[in-house]
């Protein structure tokens, strides 16, 4: 007749599974966490050019749009880049996955600031 596994083996091979699941485990000669953290960084460098646009774009509509700034000064504060770590769980695919987001949306603010001026000038111009 077959034994009865104890809880406390169960537990023991749950936390084994979830240590592999959940680790970091580099082939030889690659280092995940650097590579997630010059990433991220990449996509915060990039999104302080985006919120430079949106702030130009500010300006060029002639200080129309303020919440689009505010966002976009909101995100970059909260940039992933540089509140989330790479170093607990998952190698910084969450850091990466979150920058890339952050940045995404930053250019959808900016896109918006910048189509906004464009159409603005476009009807002034159509006046006599």
């Amino acid at each position: 007749m077959a034994r009865p596994i104890s809880i406390a083996k169960m537990l023991l091979v749950m936390l084994a599974l979830s240590c592999v699941a959940l680790g970091c485990n580099a082939l030889p000669g690659k280092d995940p966490i650097h590579d997630s953290e010059r990433t991220a960084w990449t996509f915060g460098a990039v999104s302080g050019g985006i919120l430079l646009l949106t702030v130009l774009g500010y300006f060029l509509r002639e200080k129309r749009g303020l919440w689009a700034v505010i966002l976009s000064a909101v995100l970059f504060i909260t940039h992933p880049a540089w509140t989330v770590s790479a170093w607990f769980g998952d190698c910084g695919m969450a850091k990466v996955n979150g920058s890339q987001w952050f940045t995404a949306i930053l250019g959808v603010l900016a896109t918006y600031q910048i189509i906004r001026w464009i159409a603005g000038r476009s009807s002034t111009a159509d006046l006599p």
